[in-house]
């Protein structure tokens, strides 16, 4: 294991970057700038936040419905910290990141795919972690997005929010203040990566923002503020293609939005009864769909479609009972079917076209981590360490119930027809018979 304090002076950092930044004021995006192109994702991987194809569906069909401490473990390996962000697997390695109160340190983790074993660690920021938080919440919360050939991290320090690129091998390339963060509760929005940017959202009680950085820079590409909201907003944008063209779709703030992630531009709102919410939209072939949050708990289905004229109604249906809204745990859609898991433990299943509940199931104990799909199924992690495996179909039907030790926050990734889980203690891999890695 190579463990390395790969840490950079951020004031060196940011030189080379262009960044330092202490506001929100609009950047609009320039004429000439570098063009990147992004690969798809290779399909054995999970290479951000909700999946390769950001809706939370994993395409394996052999993956382990069955677990213990004593049965289908891979490997298990303890995590050093604390950190709530989801593992992401691209080629042999796994990423995280974690932080450490006591040593004052936020750093990126990388481990073996097929051992477990520790391959590095990069400490991206020393001291600064002064930051109230959520009971629930840590310093490492947001989960890392790569193009394969970078890694990208956010974290809140110092009163800010900084995007950091890693290389494969735990380098520093280059980190960039993106704005600043006033929070009572912690940061836990993850980047998005879109063609040659780095979208991150920042919704503190201050300005809330969407900002764009180049990918092989870290310089700021473009920045649109949101509306400003009391408590701050936690949601992590996510990239839908609707009638061939990229939205990059967020709730919260009063408001659910669809942007251009190539400019920032404004392509649609509607009013949300959301002033904060934690959790990522969903989107189908038609709709997309919001649910949040606080003061006021709604699920939205909304048109999404840019010949609407403005005046139009975009909501196709909607729910306002509170056990059919979340406020953490992310929507999911699948095969015409929206899930909807509440904090609560009631998950329930809606026609995505127009509403009609199909099922509905109460599931023991509460929920942060955002439930995954895979063959017809759906995994869902609870706080006390329990996953709830339900059918797609058939009223929800009960396939097993797996417990670990530790508690979950994260949400697991599948891929390789593995499952993998991060507790608030160990990084897991379930894997039914011999490895195919």
């Amino acid at each position: 294991m190579r463990a390395s304090a790969m840490f950079l002076m951020l004031g060196s950092v940011c030189a080379c970057a262009g960044c330092g930044t202490s506001s929100t004021e609009e950047i609009s995006l320039p004429q000439n700038y570098e063009r990147m192109h992004l690969a798809p994702p290779a399909i054995d991987s999970w290479p951000w936040w909700r999946g390769r194809n950001h809706d939370g569906i994993s395409q394996d069909h052999n993956v382990p419905v069955e677990w213990s401490e004593e049965k289908n473990i891979a490997w298990r390996v303890q995590v050093h910290g604390q950190g709530h962000s989801s593992p992401i697997i691209v080629g042999s390695q796994i990423f995280l990141t974690t932080s450490d109160i006591n040593e004052q340190t936020q750093s990126v983790v990388s481990f073996d795919r097929n051992t477990g074993r520790q391959n590095w660690t990069t400490v991206v920021h020393r001291s600064g972690m002064s930051a109230p938080l959520h009971s629930k919440a840590t310093y490492a919360d947001s989960t890392i997005a790569s193009s394969g050939d970078q890694l990208f991290a956010v974290f809140l320090n110092d009163g800010a929010l900084h995007v950091t690129s890693i290389g494969m091998t735990g380098n520093i390339d280059w980190q960039t203040k993106v704005g600043p963060f006033q929070t009572q509760y912690g940061y836990g929005a993850s980047p998005v990566i879109y063609r040659s940017f780095v979208v991150i959202a920042g919704g503190g009680p201050s300005r809330g923002f969407l900002v764009a950085v180049h990918r092989r820079t870290g310089k700021i590409m473009w920045r649109v503020q949101r509306n400003q909201t009391e408590g701050g907003n936690y949601a992590t944008p996510t990239l839908a293609s609707i009638d061939g063209k990229s939205q990059l779709l967020i709730n919260g703030t009063g408001l659910v939005c669809g942007y251009d992630p190539g400019n920032g531009e404004l392509l649609w709102s509607i009013h949300s009864p959301a002033k904060a919410c934690c959790n990522t939209m969903a989107f189908g072939p038609d709709y997309v769909y919001a649910s949040g949050g606080t003061p006021e708990k709604k699920t939205l289905c909304i048109n999404p479609k840019l010949t609407l004229e403005s005046t139009d109604d975009r909501v196709v249906w909607s729910s306002d009972r509170s056990s059919e809204t979340s406020y953490v745990p992310s929507l999911l859609f699948d095969d015409g079917s929206l899930f909807n898991l509440n904090d609560q433990g009631i998950i329930t299943c809606f026609d995505g076209s127009d509403g009609s509940i199909q099922w509905q199931r109460r599931l023991r104990g509460n929920f942060s981590a955002s439930p995954v799909s895979t063959g017809g199924r759906i995994y869902a992690c609870s706080e006390d360490g329990v996953t709830y495996v339900l059918s797609t179909a058939d009223d929800g039907a009960s396939v097993a119930t797996n417990e670990l030790n530790g508690r979950f926050f994260a949400t697991p990734a599948i891929c390789g027809n593995s499952v993998y889980l991060r507790t608030t203690t160990h990084l897991y891999r379930i894997h039914e018979g011999p490895s195919s890695d």
